[in-house]
């Protein structure tokens, strides 16, 4: 098992809000918004606790069942993309 603490502060929460808009979450998950997305993945991570803490693979196989995505971490790029565009990246 692999944990992960988050500083789940009001700034993220409203980050996490922001990005995951109802449209979003309709057209790349199984849940008309992010409220039920949480209340879904509750038994693996209480979204309102500071610091939230989670299992990395349980919380990224349940995105797996539920999303299109493959983790966790790529549902937020993929909706921090499409809320504020995505940046080019100059050649590694």
């Amino acid at each position: 098992m692999s944990y992960v603490t988050v500083r789940n502060d009001a700034r993220l929460k409203k980050l996490l809000q922001e990005i995951f808009t109802d449209e979003f979450m309709q057209q790349h998950t199984n849940f008309e918004n992010f409220t039920y997305f949480c209340y879904s993945s509750a038994v693996i991570t209480n979204w309102e606790a500071d610091p939230m803490v989670y299992d990395e693979d349980l919380l990224n196989r349940f995105v797996q069942e539920s999303t299109e995505f493959d983790t966790f971490d790529n549902m937020v790029r993929t909706a921090t993309d499409a809320r504020f565009g995505q940046k080019t990246r100059k050649d590694e």
